[in-house]
């Protein structure tokens, strides 16, 4: 199976740093953009089969690719990582001692306290994996969150999260479940607009 990672475009909490973890945020008008943009690039990688994360931002990116797919309904197993206490809070608003452990967090290495710990991320991610290759989908598009891309990375291809660091919004990453799992691309984005600088 071909499984074709798409991280939701910008939300409103991304635009301003915002940790966000299962809170339901919308994507900003800059995401839905984004979002759109997309589209060919995942289409050209020919997916089957579509679902996405139960949260918006991740739902909202699938609709507005605009694929034309057969999807799945909405698998709460796709979601980000719960932040527990630094849900809704701007890492400056974070202590020494908590910033230091939300740096940690990001590369697999710490537990948000009341969040969500690594293992169980990758757990639950690879639950979701295995129920899509026995859909026999050979090509499936997922839009879903930074955390769950790392952890399909780690569960699939053996990729320390530290490599990973960041996922940019509305980026794609793929990874083919044979013959042995491996990474085919991480982080690709749309080709800007012609005339556009940088």
């Amino acid at each position: 199976m071909r499984l074709i990672l798409v991280r939701h475009g910008l939300s409103e909490w991304n635009a301003v740093g915002r940790l966000q973890g299962v809170s339901d945020t919308a994507l900003s008008p800059e995401g839905r953009r984004e979002a759109r943009a997309l589209g060919p690039l995942v289409a050209t990688l020919s997916p089957e089969l579509a679902v996405s994360s139960d949260l918006r931002r991740a739902a909202d990116t699938l609709e507005l690719m605009g694929l034309g797919l057969p999807t799945l309904p909405p698998d709460p197993r796709w979601r980000e990582s719960d932040l527990g206490d630094w849900t809704g809070r701007l890492p400056a608003e974070l202590t020494p001692q908590e910033h230091a452990a939300f740096l940690r967090w990001r590369v697999g290495r710490a537990t948000p306290p009341g969040g969500e710990p690594w293992e169980g991320a990758c757990a639950r991610v690879l639950s979701a994996v295995r129920d899509l290759a026995g859909t026999g989908a050979a090509r499936v598009v997922v839009a879903t969150h930074g955390g769950a891309v790392r952890a399909a990375c780690a569960v699939l291809a053996g990729l320390d999260p530290s490599a990973m660091v960041p996922v940019g919004n509305a980026s794609v990453t793929v990874i083919e479940t044979s013959p042995a799992p491996h990474l085919v691309a991480f982080g690709m984005t749309p080709a800007p607009p012609a005339g556009d600088e940088g």
